[in-house]
């Protein structure tokens, strides 16, 4: 071997050990690959809902409750005095309580926890009563656009909207009581499930 070339080898081997790299063998590229720990995002009106603790969720959908009696009381409001051609004495108790329907609903149930699935946060409240009692509560919310609904199991109520929220009551459900649940989606993300349990 040429003394110039066997310096030239040399000088590369030292140079590549004093930088780490073999160079009698070769390392594998590092191989990214995902956590399978890890958790995907789910946003709720911008809020990753993974990054929050159980009283974070809580107080979340409390803020969220909030809102939507004060939306419920204003719609509740707007559908009773609608095509009216002016607001008459004998409407005005009407449109009185009707701004204090959502706030009433509420205040008659008990809150249970908040669960999460995804993006989407479901609250129980329950109360004793029965299908009738949540069927007058459907009634006192008065929601628009109201038509039947039937299912297996004997299966019945009625849906209907207040705003963005997709009212429902229904004679059953997965655990057997009546329900009258409130669904309002997000404009940014998510969508929050109010079930309203009657049990007998």
């Amino acid at each position: 071997m040429d003394a110039k070339l066997l310096l030239l080898f040399v000088s590369s081997a030292v140079l590549a050990l004093s930088s780490g790299v073999s160079v009698l063998t070769t390392k594998a590229p590092d191989v990214v690959t995902p956590d399978t720990n890890a958790v995907a995002p789910a946003y709720y009106d911008g809020v990753d809902l993974t990054t929050l603790s159980d009283d974070e969720l809580n107080a979340l959908v409390d803020a969220e409750d909030e809102i939507l009696k004060g939306e419920l009381d204003i719609k509740a409001y707007l559908n009773a005095v609608a095509d009216k051609p002016r607001l008459h004495k004998r409407w005005v108790p009407l449109a009185r309580a009707a701004f204090s329907v959502g706030r009433s609903l509420f205040r008659s149930f008990s809150r249970g926890r908040v669960s999460r699935s995804g993006s989407r946060l479901t609250r129980q409240y329950n109360r004793q009563g029965s299908y009738g009692d949540a069927v007058r509560d459907f009634n006192r919310l008065n929601p628009s656009g109201t038509r039947p609904i039937t299912g297996n199991k004997n299966l019945q109520g009625i849906t209907g909207t207040m705003g963005r929220h997709r009212v429902t009551v229904r004679n059953t459900s997965s655990n057997g009581r009546p329900t009258l649940e409130i669904r309002s989606p997000n404009t940014n993300g998510g969508s929050t499930v109010r079930k309203f349990r009657y049990n007998p």
